[in-house]
């Protein structure tokens, strides 16, 4: 039998399915360059985690989520709630309503503060009384401060309608000063976020299309410009900056237009979004509401990016530096939606998200297909398999999936969708099932036969039992010139 090119791969569905059709939901991609050993392939499909739903903080949506030290705390609706490792959680304080994303930061154990910036207001937690104020120095923005980060001592607040930034004083977010204020100074686009990375100690300034990093210089205002680090790309959503264990990645655009996705280190940038994602993100009617989050899952980084009014999910590798998406199916409307994520915590040695309609805290897992309370739907969709133009028959298919993996119920003779497309990936034929084996039926084989003939073929896999496994690769006995 023949390998069938490229079916293990990342999600790369362009403008034009002629083109390529490739579509991967709910997987991402394992490689063998990074996995360590010899692995029997060179690249296979790994199940993105389950989720589980753990707990309930307050009405929801959540808009900040916020660990350090053994402690975690969590902003949903108009709630500030600490939240325990029995998942529990307790009510500290209120803030601003909305829906809107917030921000938490720390100034550790100088300071014994939280900064909590979220509808346009500020509010600071003691951590030794738990309880939570708003910021009465009449000097903070309150009203226009829309996020907040820390760097050297000082809480730093993004004052939205000015496009300036201010600080607080050192290790007291309760202080602050109308004179500790600057702008943007080496371009003049307006000021849309703030990020630090902490691996270079460096301000990242976020304009609209442009970007300039700023460090701690020492003065009586700390911070100034770092020569000749202009970077000419901006931002296209204030909460679209994903920080994962090393540098920065972000939805940007310039002048000239053209949204992707960005990545660096120190002030070099390099474009990680593929033409694919690029034509799904210029399709979409907005950018603006994008938020990220990032997650580091059994040996690779992921940045998250969400768009809410798009509907849609993409995940950067920052590992493989391959894309997948992240959806939940609606099985009322048969299509897929945004996942249930849109916050993120590591803390008491889990994964915690927050939901972005309700209260609800999950908890991601690798050993369940729970989608919430749904299943968890995953789908692989093949390159074009074509040949020379003339007709290609295919006597036979065979899927390599980890086998044997039945559980019990619905789960206790799991099996996957096979639908062939045979005009190129515009319309798919009936469902056909192939085994995925029972609880340690190891030798099952995800074989198809009779498959018929077509002269442009894509081949989609859907697994939605209730089971946990890989997808290794596919073949093909086929007539004909296939490629």
């Amino acid at each position: 039998m023949t390998p069938l090119r490229g079916f293990i791969g990342p999600s790369a569905q362009g403008q034009f399915t002629a083109v390529n059709a490739e579509r991967t939901v709910n997987w991402y991609l394992g490689k063998a360059a990074i996995a360590g050993g010899t692995p029997r392939s060179a690249e296979w499909l790994l199940g993105t985690p389950g989720l589980v739903a753990v707990g309930t903080a307050g009405t929801g949506p959540h808009r900040a989520a916020f660990q350090q030290d053994g402690r975690s705390f969590l902003i949903s609706g108009t709630g500030f709630y600490e939240f325990f490792s029995d998942h529990s959680v307790t009510l500290r304080g209120t803030v601003a309503a909305g829906t809107d994303m917030g921000t938490i930061v720390s100034n550790g154990d100088a300071g014994g503060q939280l900064l909590v910036v979220v509808g346009g207001y500020g509010y600071v937690y003691n951590k030794t009384t738990n309880i939570l104020t708003q910021i009465a120095d009449p000097d903070f923005p309150q009203g226009t401060a829309s996020m907040c980060c820390f760097l050297d001592g000082y809480g730093i607040v993004l004052q939205s309608s000015a496009s300036t930034f201010q600080i607080s004083a050192l290790e007291d977010f309760t202080s602050w000063d109308a004179l500790d204020v600057a702008q943007k100074s080496q371009t003049s686009d307006r000021l849309v976020a703030l990020a630090v990375d902490f691996d270079h100690k460096v301000l990242w300034l976020f304009g609209s299309q442009n970007t300039e990093v700023w460090w701690d210089a020492g003065g009586t205002f700390p911070f100034e410009p770092v020569p000749n680090s202009i970077i000419s790309l901006g931002l296209s959503s204030p909460f679209g900056v994903s920080q994962p264990t090393e540098g920065i990645v972000w939805i940007g655009e310039n002048s000239d237009g053209g949204r992707a996705i960005w990545s660096a280190q120190g002030s070099a940038s390099k474009r990680v979004s593929t033409s694919a994602v690029e034509v799904a993100l210029s399709d979409y009617s907005t950018v603006n509401d994008c938020s990220t989050f990032e997650y580091i899952w059994r040996g690779h980084v992921f940045s998250v990016f969400l768009f809410p009014t798009a509907d849609a999910c993409w995940v950067y590798d920052n590992t493989t530096e391959q894309w997948h998406e992240w959806l939940s199916w609606n099985v009322r409307d048969g299509d897929w939606h945004l996942p249930l994520a849109r916050t993120h915590i590591f803390a008491f040695e889990n994964h915690y998200v927050g939901s972005a309609t309700d209260g609800t805290i999950y908890e991601l897992s690798a050993n369940t297909a729970a989608d919430g309370s749904q299943t968890l739907r995953r789908l692989r969709r093949s390159p074009h398999v074509v040949g020379d133009g003339s007709w290609i028959t295919c006597h036979r298919l065979r899927f390599d999936f980890q086998s044997g993996v039945g559980t019990s119920g619905q789960g206790a003779t799991p099996q996957a969708m096979v639908r062939i497309s045979r005009d190129g990936g515009k319309t798919f034929g009936d469902e056909r099932w192939v085994p995925l084996g029972a609880t340690g039926a190891y030798t099952t084989r995800a074989e198809l036969r009779r498959n018929g003939r077509w002269r442009d073929g894509v081949i989609e896999v859907v697994v939605t039992d209730p089971v946990v496994t890989a997808m290794v690769g596919a073949w093909g006995d086929f007539e004909g010139a296939a490629a």
